[in-house]
């Protein structure tokens, strides 16, 4: 079975408690345990812990890079958090859409779908 990671901002990751995200965010703290790394991921709507285990632990990430985290929702003490299932750093237009799309959402308007155009492919060899 496949679950589908909603991309919402961390505010409303707050809110929702989904199963799966995606979210986008800045490493404000970072944290190295003897079994995990956490990182303080930041948006500019919220800021949440987001866990590292396993071959995760081992990616070089510093406070002040900007991250792509697919991962699962958990709660620790009533708070939630999210344990990393996909790690990506990103910088320039990708960090800038992210932005957009949070501002769009938390606005209460989803951003706009994109449409894909079918384009014929001629081979001109």
């Amino acid at each position: 079975m496949r679950w589908v990671a909603l991309r919402l901002p961390l505010k409303e990751v707050e809110k929702q408690r989904p199963r799966r995200v995606a979210v986008w965010g800045v490493v404000v703290r970072k944290f190295v345990g003897e079994k995990h790394v956490m990182l303080l991921l930041d948006d500019f709507s919220a800021v949440m812990p987001v866990l590292l285990f396993e071959e995760l632990r081992e990616l070089e990430v510093d406070e002040g890079d900007v991250l792509r985290v697919i991962g699962l929702v958990k709660e620790r003490n009533g708070e939630p958090r999210i344990v990393a299932e996909i790690v990506k750093k990103i910088s320039g237009p990708e960090e800038l859409v992210q932005r957009l799309e949070n501002l769009l959402t938390l606005l209460g308007r989803r951003p706009p779908e994109v449409k894909e155009e079918e384009v014929e492919v001629v081979d001109l060899l």
